[in-house]
């Protein structure tokens, strides 16, 4: 069998994200590290018995710089995503949760108080023809009810690994754009040159873009409502001037645009682009060097001496076509799937409308993923994925003979259930079919012939708060009457009084936490008259559920009547079911896990879960293309089993704090995504007594130490640098010095000078360690200057 590790969900598992500290690289880079380990000081600072005065202030002014880098930073709650330029589809009580479409949940137009760069707000001012307007307009992004759905599955084409996806189904609509004219928009309709004339050259801004009008015509002969408008746009819009080069980077390469020339008739102008010259008339692109170039007016001016003619350019340029009841047209190309509605009648436009499908299924991936509609260009959904929620891990396991649950209770220790086969081929609750293997459940009886048989015999208690214990006999003493038993859970032991001739109810008082229960000794029939020759645990007033650590509404179930009053068994057994918690209308999903006995390899399989209360969204989806041998099962809270369908030997339950929902952006094209959270910082006081005189250590290697002072004044100083003789050797008047030693894992930094001021500008540098960063490098630097004003580090 391969080994597969679910990486998608794996990555979703942890509620922060755990940090490992680098090895310190012997390097003063690091500094203050190691002597600040996880917001705290580590280590001892160390003057000389006799140090002199600068030595000490020198001393405390570390201490003092240390204690400020001395802050433990926690994260708190759940790191959350945002966006800087768009929105988050979400809404109070109604979050983008599993299953629901982005339309369900933004279920308002996007406008401009969602996407000021996108949907603001313009003014159609145009004085072109036999009429002139000054409208204002909206816009908006209506997203569908119908298409990006929040799912998690596999599709072996679209979407080939397991994990979180937004799907867009095919031919369903994906959105809806609209630009509104605040009041109608009036032209000449006489003919289709007035109307024409009447648009030209007028300019609007649609989704932060400028568009030039270039051509606009009528429905038909007979109806002289607009149906067809004709854009230019471009990455920059500029006017030429003849002669005058103008260079522009478009799509990361620099250009040179030069005017050649306007005609007469004003109606087409040369130009060159890098050397190269082509004709354009106005309203018209074509392909020069590479690239889209368009032209929207034309002037010719005649200076003295020279032309000056002008020209109004779209470099870059895209034509669009907007033709009422057809598809977008670009470039001259039909964009499939995307449909026009041009609102006018008679003189007047009123609005302006485009829907668009998608052609065929798409899975946008999370991870920060992005999809950019192509109408436009100008904007983009972005899915990062579900949100991070804290997780806990629950294994069932099988091999040969025996199987397992192992969780953590709610109190956060851990919990083994076992079973095991028997020569029978039926599964059991326990380690074997032995009455002293056996795992009971309340109202269950261990048998015997002495009650000691029943020593070893374990029973789950589970207490009126749902805190799981495992509980096992550890000895009957018939001559004292008492019980032993131990809290595997917890590690304690129990002793209390037990008759083992009694026939009445008996408590056992529990030291574990885990209360008391109650057991009784009966005859096989269940009744107080014969030979007794049973333990029954006939009551432990507990929860029907054993709550997990981060589930305080449900968890797992182990049900009596699956395993009968005398601690039954089957060849395929309803091993134990677990409960969602539920909230915002998701969780409450119950499923429970089967253990079979498998004949061909005469083992315990585990199959795979099965919902009884609600579903899987996910219900048995494969890990990959590749990997079809491993399962996921899903539910709307995005609880996930990961079960091994081929060897049936594994399943992995992932259990989230709570539900998680899609972090799901519309935002512009090159909007960016970035992961925020809450922290709190917590100042570490450095403790009394890490300053200390060097006749007082007694091993400055045990520990981290820092030793103010040269090898003079400081014994520490002295052994750290391995005694020099004489006790100046290695230092220069005028200078200081800063080193640092390694000592198995431990480190000593000896900061010291030649003379006193010396020393004192030594302690300075690393006292603001942050403004000499970029020379504190290495294992040894030394400090220059001749006052403490004028202080410098240079390599040693």
């Amino acid at each position: 069998m391969k080994t597969v590790l679910p990486k998608r969900i794996l990555a979703l598992l942890a509620s922060a994200a755990l940090a490992s500290v680098p090895a310190f690289a012997q390097d003063l880079a690091q500094y203050p590290a190691p002597f600040i380990a996880d917001g705290a000081f580590d280590g001892i600072i160390v003057v000389g018995e006799k140090a002199k005065t600068s030595d000490v202030v020198g001393a405390i002014e570390l201490a003092a710089s240390l204690q400020a880098a001395a802050i433990k930073t926690t994260a708190i709650g759940v790191p959350l995503t945002a966006v800087d330029k768009g929105v988050k589809i979400d809404r109070t009580g109604y979050r983008f949760g599993a299953a629901l479409f982005m339309g369900q949940v933004q279920d308002t137009p996007l406008d401009a108080a969602d996407l000021p760069g996108l949907l603001a707000d313009g003014t159609f001012d145009e004085d072109e023809g036999a009429t002139s307007n000054k409208v204002g307009y909206d816009q908006q992004i209506v997203l569908s009810n119908a298409s990006g759905r929040n799912v998690v599955t596999q599709d072996d084409d679209d979407a080939p690994t397991f994990g979180g996806y937004i799907y867009f189904p095919r031919n369903t609509m994906v959105y809806n754009y609209t630009l509104d004219f605040d009041e109608d928009v009036s032209f000449d309709n006489t003919s289709s040159t007035t109307i024409n004339d009447d648009f030209e050259t007028a300019k609007l801004t649609i989704l932060g873009k400028d568009y030039t009008i270039t051509d606009a015509e009528s429905v038909s002969t007979s109806n002289s409502a607009i149906g067809k408008l004709t854009f230019l746009a471009g990455e920059t819009t500029r006017w030429l001037i003849q002669d005058e080069p103008l260079t522009r980077e478009i799509a990361g390469a620099k250009h040179t645009f030069v005017l050649a020339d306007v005609n007469e008739n004003e109606d087409k102008c040369g130009i060159s682009v890098d050397g190269t010259v082509q004709w354009i008339d106005i309203g018209q692109t074509r392909t020069v060097g590479g690239l889209q170039i368009g032209v929207t007016d034309a002037i010719v001016v005649h200076s003295a001496g020279k032309d000056t003619d002008v020209c109004e350019v779209n470099l870059g340029a895209t034509e669009l076509v907007l033709e009422d009841g057809q598809e977008v047209r670009i470039n001259g190309v039909d964009l499939d799937g995307s449909e026009v509605d041009i609102e006018s009648t008679g003189d007047a436009l009123r609005s302006i409308s485009i829907w668009y499908d998608m052609e065929d299924d798409f899975y946008l991936p999370e991870g920060g993923q992005r999809w950019i509609e192509p109408i436009f260009d100008s904007f983009a959904f972005l899915y990062q994925g579900p949100t991070k929620e804290p997780a806990e891990v629950m294994t069932v396991a099988a091999s040969g003979d025996a199987a397992t649950l192992t969780f953590l209770n709610n109190d956060k220790k851990e919990v083994t259930i076992e079973w095991a086969k028997n020569d029978s081929n039926v599964i059991v609750l326990g380690s074997g079919s032995a009455a002293d293997e056996r795992i009971y459940l309340e109202g269950q009886a261990c048998p015997f012939t002495a009650v000691s048989d029943c020593e070893g015999a374990r029973f789950l208690r589970v207490t009126s708060g749902g805190e799981a214990h495992l509980l096992e006999i550890l000895d009957f003493d018939t001559t004292d009457d008492t019980i032993k038993l131990k809290d595997e859970t917890y590690g304690s032991t129990s002793e209390d009084d037990f008759d083992d001739t009694a026939t009445t109810a008996q408590a056992v008082d529990l030291s574990s936490g885990a209360g008391s229960i109650t057991l009784t000794l009966t005859n096989s029939s269940g009744g107080a008259g014969g030979t007794l020759n049973r333990l029954n645990f006939t009551d432990i007033s507990g929860a029907t559920y054993a709550e997990t650590s981060l589930n305080d509404e449900g968890g797992v179930h182990l049900n009596t009547s699956h395993y009968g009053s005398g601690a039954g068994g089957a060849a395929e057994l309803i091993a134990f079911s677990y409960l969602e918690e539920s909230d915002d209308g998701y969780g409450g999903v119950v499923f429970q896990f089967n253990l079979s006995f498998d004949s061909t390899d005469d083992d315990i399989d585990i199959e795979a879960p099965i919902a009884t209360t609600g579903m899987f969204l996910a219900n048995g989806d494969k890990n990959s293309v590749e990997d079809d041998e491993h399962k996921w099962y899903v539910t709307a809270w995005t609880t996930s089993v990961f079960h091994d369908d081929e060897d049936k030997d594994s399943a992995t339950i992932y259990y989230f704090d709570n539900y998680r929902y899609a972090e799901f952006f519309v935002g512009e094209a090159e909007a960016k995504l970035s992961t925020t959270g809450a922290q709190t910082t917590e100042v570490q006081k450095i403790s009394v007594g890490t300053a200390m005189l060097d006749k007082d250590v007694a091993d400055w290697k045990a520990q981290n130490t820092i030793a103010v002072g040269g090898p003079c004044a400081n014994t520490v100083a002295a052994a750290a640098l391995d005694n020099p003789a004489p006790c100046t050797s290695g230092f220069v008047e005028g200078e200081g010095m800063i080193t640092l030693v390694a000592n198995d894992g431990k480190y000593a930094l000896v900061v010291a000078g030649y003379t006193a001021l010396d020393t004192r500008k030594t302690t300075k540098v690393l006292s603001n360690y942050k403004d000499y960063a970029s020379a504190l490098k290495g294992t040894s630097v030394k400090v220059l200057g001749s006052t403490l004003a004028d202080v410098s580090v240079a390599p040693a």
